[in-house]
Parts: C-alpha cells; sequence; structure tokens
C-alpha cells in the first residue's frame, strides 16, 4: 500500500471547488477507503521514529508530513503578530478586572455535563470524544518514555473536571490518588463517580493547604493551567505544585505555549515558551520532556502558517455543521494525529511538559535542560 494515496484521496477534492468526495464513487466507499488506508498508515508507523523512516516507507507521505512541520515552525515563529481569524484570543492586554473562574465553570458546567462541558463546545461531542481518543494515547506514550515505576505512587490530579484522567490513572493502577476541582458542580459529580478517591474543593491558585505539603510523587494539570489567566495566579499554581510534591517527584501538565507574543481571551491564556520556562526553573523545576498533545486536531495557536489556518478552518467548519461531521472527520485524522504527536518533537498547539522536583542534594548537580 502506498500510504500517500491518503493525501492524494483527502487533498484534491478540497481544491476541486470545494467538494469534500470526488464524482464517480460513492462518499461512503471513498470515505471507508481513505479510513483504512489511515488506519494501516498508522500500524505501519508504530515502529516509526523520524520523517526519515517514515521517507523510507512512502517517501511522498513523508515529504509532505515533514513540509508541513516545517511549515508551521518557519511561519509561526518569525511572526510577531497575531494569526487573522482569532476571534476568542488577542494580543492586546486583558481586563484589569478579575475573572470569576468559579462562577464561569460552576455555570459552564451545568450547562454541559460530559466531556463538551470541559472541551470545546464549538466542535460537538463526538468530535470532542476523537479528541479524547488522542489525549489518553499522548498521556499514556509520554509515561511509557519516562519509565516511571507508578505501582506506589500517590497521585494528585489538579482540575479534575468530569475525571477523565481520574480514570487513566486509575487504569494504570496507582497506589493513591487525590483530586482537585474548584467548581462544585464538578466535585461533587467527582464524589459519585469515583467514591473511594479523596476528592477536594480547591482552586489550585489559591493559598495552600500546609497538610498537603510534600506528599505526593506525581502531580497532574491537563487542559487547566491555561485557564487560569491572571499571571499572579498562574505563578502562585507553579509554585503550588512544586510544594505538593516531594523531592524527586513529578509534574505532568498540558499547556498552549507560543514563540512569539502571548495571546489572552476570557477564560484562556496562551503564555510564551521563554516565559514559562523561566517560571519553571526558578520555581526549583527541572524539564523532561515537551511533546505534542495535538498537532491538527487543536487551534494551531503558535502558527501563522496559511496552511494550517486553512486546515483548522476546515476541521471546524466540518465538526460544526453537525454531529456526524465531526464523528467522520475525528475518524478520519486520529489515525494520521497518533503518528504525527509520536514523530513531531513540538507543534503549534497543545502540548504535553514533563518535569521533576530534584531529589534532596541533586538540583544543583543536573543540568537544566530547556523546553
Amino acid at each position: 500500500m502506498r500510504v500517500s494515496r491518503i493525501f492524494s484521496g483527502i487533498c484534491p477534492p478540497f481544491l476541486e471547488g470545494g467538494r469534500m468526495f470526488s464524482p464517480g464513487r460513492p462518499v461512503g466507499g471513498r470515505l471507508a477507503a481513505l479510513v483504512s488506508d489511515l488506519s494501516l498508515l498508522c500500524k505501519s508507523g508504530a515502529e516509526l521514529s523520524s520523517f526519515a523512516e517514515l521517507r523510507a516507507l512512502d517517501p511522498l507521505c513523508g515529504h509532505l508530513l515533514s513540509r508541513l512541520s516545517s511549515d508551521w515552525k518557519a511561519i509561526g515563529r518569525s511572526s510577531n503578530v497575531s494569526a487573522p481569524g482569532r476571534t476568542t484570543l488577542s494580543p492586546t492586554p486583558r481586563s484589569s478586572r478579575p475573572f470569576d473562574a468559579k462562577s464561569y465553570w460552576e455555570t459552564r458546567l451545568r450547562q454541559h455535563p460530559g466531556l463538551c462541558g470541559v472541551g470545546n463546545t464549538r466542535m460537538g461531542k463526538h468530535y470532542i470524544k476523537w479528541l479524547y481518543r488522542v489525549r489518553r494515547a499522548a498521556f499514556l506514550r509520554l509515561l511509557r518514555s519516562l519509565g516511571t515505576d507508578l505501582s506506589r505512587a500517590r497521585v494528585f490530579d489538579v482540575g479534575s473536571g468530569t475525571g477523565f484522567y481520574l480514570g487513566l490513572w486509575k487504569e494504570l493502577g496507582v497506589s493513591s490518588i487525590t483530586a482537585c476541582d474548584l467548581a462544585e458542580i464538578a466535585v461533587s459529580r467527582l464524589r459519585s463517580a469515583f467514591p473511594s478517591t479523596r476528592i477536594l474543593e480547591m482552586d489550585i491558585s489559591d493559598a495552600l493547604r500546609a497538610s498537603l505539603d510534600g506528599q505526593y510523587d506525581v502531580v497532574s494539570a491537563f487542559d487547566v493551567l491555561f485557564h487560569i489567566v491572571e499571571e499572579g495566579r498562574y505563578e502562585r499554581a507553579i509554585r503550588n505544585v512544586h510544594a505538593l510534591l516531594r523531592p524527586g517527584g513529578l509534574f505532568l501538565f498540558s499547556d498552549l505555549l507560543v514563540h512569539s507574543i502571548p495571546l489572552s481571551g476570557e477564560h484562556v491564556a496562551c503564555r510564551s515558551l521563554s516565559r514559562v520556562e523561566a517560571l519553571l526553573r526558578n520555581t526549583g523545576f527541572r524539564v523532561l520532556r515537551r511533546v505534542p498533545m495535538f498537532v491538527l486536531m487543536e487551534e494551531p495557536l503558535d502558527s501563522q502558517s496559511p496552511v494550517y489556518r486553512f486546515l483548522w478552518k476546515l476541521v471546524t467548519y466540518s465538526a460544526r455543521r453537525s454531529e456526524a461531521a465531526g464523528f467522520l472527520l475525528g475518524s478520519v485524522l486520529y489515525p494520521l494525529e497518533l503518528l504525527l504527536t509520536k514523530m513531531l518533537e513540538e507543534s503549534p498547539t497543545t502540548e504535553i511538559i514533563a518535569c521533576e522536583k530534584p531529589p534532596l542534594g541533586l538540583a544543583a548537580e543536573r543540568p537544566e535542560e530547556t523546553l
């Protein structure tokens, strides 16, 4: 099989008057063939670790994907202005009025229970489910790469929301889990769904309870920190995580980090990579990994690339059209996203960062790594 059929199956129809499927072949048959090719690509690429290896498997496919990767880096990093079409984020300073995060999330989670409440509500529940499949794969892949024995790990999960990551931690068989969320409705639902887990109603950016200091081997904060829009609170959250960890503990989190100027919105803040890197270092963390969580399936906030803007507009337009379209689009992009998140070192959208609180006496001896 030539996996470059994937691109000949996707690209020409979009360029020919915007038709999703070319005439002469039933929609179902074309989609089935495309999904089959993508699944085979994902399986055949399971052991690939570089674009050179992918080019050996299929020259055109490897060339196109590597060009796509280079495109967002070259254009996104050289720009000093925000990308056109961003309606929710802006490079302009935020209002000085504090954002009431607790009220916002109480209202949102009551209106949108389940994964839609903590995801992009514009995208529809079926597309969001595909996003969480990617999150699961990226999370488990990162833990495998770290090689940490979790059987005795005490985990503290920040901003647990619907409990998606609590389920993953339980699946991994960790010793104990403590979770927290600032929304009362989330805490109530989590206590019902996970009766044996300690669930706290707390905001990680508030003053930390002294009884929690140094109690945990792992702290996770996925899709949480970029919702802390006030800089002072963000800094306190990072310090609190450091305090929660014992020496040698791991801090795993996802964030939206940009190479150019920061972006902000009502409940989202994209901070500069250099700013977060300095904050982690000054707090006492050592960075172990920074890997993509998404490449194509979330908004490319760190890119000015017209290619990426086109792909994102295509994704949002299709997924917002109907739940069926969101499901079909997710099923097509999912295998490709798994491959790209494995092969790329960074992405123009959400990434996962793994940090360590160095063991006592070793902090000064171990070299700092940059994000």
